[in-house]
């Protein structure tokens, strides 16, 4: 038997992938809506007289023997079908590797449907997606395509309304992730949101793209590693529509002209002391800053810290000594992130000065100011500076958008994020690289130098209470 025949293999998307757990049987009960994009790999398939399976690809780092799923297929339909024929399979691939599109699985799912058309064996679209579940969890869906719920773990298809035809932006960050690896890290976990999947199929139903966009959610974006929160950023650059292009540089700023606790008047000494407080001005007000400002730059993972940390400003003596102030008043340092993106800060308890602007966000389109609001750009070679009345919007959007209500309040957020209706903010890794910088440029005062996020994080002492 010979013949030769070439199938599209197409990459898949996920628009919500829930994990409901583990099961006996080594794999996952995943519960998940998946969509087929025009990206796809060229599967050509060949049967000839040498009785072996094997392939060639364009990705010489990929594997051509047994341990190919488009190979394993092969085998798993030659047996069905009870054919002793070989079968030479050229894979030229374009999907990503390791990128969750799906690109094993649908090259094995071409091969079924190619080897389908080559020898007329006869099966059914319902027997070649029962062959693929043998081959891997994702295959029978890729031999389906369109848009589909999948359960199981990935076997059990339903269709749903098809998704419009639209242009849809993949970005591929330059690192792998394993998904078993995620797998484990996910079983692992003891809570975690959940995909609004019925949203997701209703807002299908209903052609409501804008409703389906802000239901979308896999829960492996909940365990990616400070490395992989990149992924995190470039979703966040998406979703908020690129009004400001590329951020590449923030400021924070806190501003007291001289209102040091306790010392000059109001609060308790304990702010003042650094085995109370850990800090100072830097601490007690950049947590609120910095946190803020990683958040609206969408999260970038700090790379290098470099500062000074001051206490020059004159005060009464003997507070001073009741107290024991050791922390700083002024606290100033330049953060170096990954992606070539900076942060400057200036967090001052006292300092002579009558004002200081507001913290910044500056990217490629236009820039911000925070307090008060103002957005700054250029159109048709004309600067526009704009104001805005934010009370307002948030007024129209809190009784006009079904889940703007999830962020009304933190009460509120929590609530919602545990019924899973919105997605958890990630308030933990706000904090953890909050304190690094903190920690990274009271370090680097110490030092006189720039200092590396792992020095700081090898130079850290924790001061937990213990029971």
């Amino acid at each position: 038997m010979t013949g030769t025949t070439t199938e599209a293999a197409w990459a898949k998307l996920n628009l919500s992938l829930d994990v409901l757990g583990a099961r006996s049987d080594g794999f996952h009960d995943l519960r998940m809506v998946m969509q087929s994009v025009d990206l796809h790999d060229d599967v050509t398939v060949t049967l000839d007289d040498t009785g072996v399976c094997r392939a060639e690809t364009n990705r010489s780092y990929l594997p051509c023997g047994a341990d190919n799923v488009a190979v394993r297929a092969a085998q798993v339909f030659l047996s069905r079908a009870g054919l002793t024929c070989g079968v030479h399979i050229r894979l030229h691939k374009r999907i990503p590797v390791c990128a969750g599109l799906g690109g094993g699985s649908s090259d094995a799912a071409a091969v079924l449907r190619a080897l389908e058309r080559l020898t007329g064996a006869g099966f059914t679209r319902a027997e070649l997606e029962e062959m693929g579940a043998q081959v891997g969890s994702d295959v029978p869906y890729c031999v389906a395509g369109g848009t589909m719920l999948a359960e199981g773990r990935g076997e059990r298809l339903t269709p749903v309304t098809p998704m419009p035809r639209m242009p849809v932006v993949i970005c591929k960050p330059d690192f792998p992730i394993s998904t078993p690896e995620l797998f484990h890290r996910v079983d692992a976990r003891t809570s975690r949101c959940r995909p609004d999947t019925e949203g997701i199929c209703a807002a299908l139903a209903d052609g409501d793209m804008p409703r389906l966009a802000r239901r979308m959610y896999n829960v492996f974006e909940d365990v990616l590693t400070h490395r992989e929160g990149e992924i995190a950023a470039i979703k966040s650059r998406l979703l908020d529509g690129g009004a400001l292009g590329e951020i590449y540089h923030a400021r924070t700023v806190g501003f007291r002209r001289r209102n040091r606790p306790f010392v000059d008047g109001f609060g308790s000494k304990d702010f003042v002391n650094s085995k109370t407080a850990g800090g100072g001005a830097l601490y007690d007000f950049g947590i609120y800053h910095i946190s803020l400002m990683l958040y609206l730059m969408g999260m970038p993972a700090p790379r290098r810290m470099s500062g000074q940390l001051y206490q020059k400003i004159a005060m009464d003596e003997a507070r001073r000594l009741e107290s024991g102030f050791d922390v700083e008043e002024l606290g100033v340092g330049l953060v170096r992130f990954d992606r070539q993106v900076t942060m400057d800060l200036f967090e001052s308890w006292a300092v002579h000065l009558d004002q200081m602007d507001p913290g910044i966000l500056l990217g490629s389109k236009g820039g911000l100011k925070l307090e008060p609001f103002s957005f700054h750009t250029t159109i048709c070679d004309t600067e526009l500076d704009c104001t805005g009345d934010l009370e307002k919007m948030n007024f129209r959007w809190l009784n006009t958008q079904p889940l703007e209500y999830a962020y009304a309040s933190s009460e509120a957020h929590w609530i919602a994020a545990l019924l899973g209706r919105v997605p958890m903010l990630p308030t933990a890794q706000l904090a953890l690289d909050t304190l690094l910088i903190q920690d990274g440029i009271r370090l680097s005062s110490q030092l006189g130098r720039e200092v590396t996020a792992e020095e700081t994080i090898a130079a850290s002492v924790s001061t937990a209470a213990t029971i």
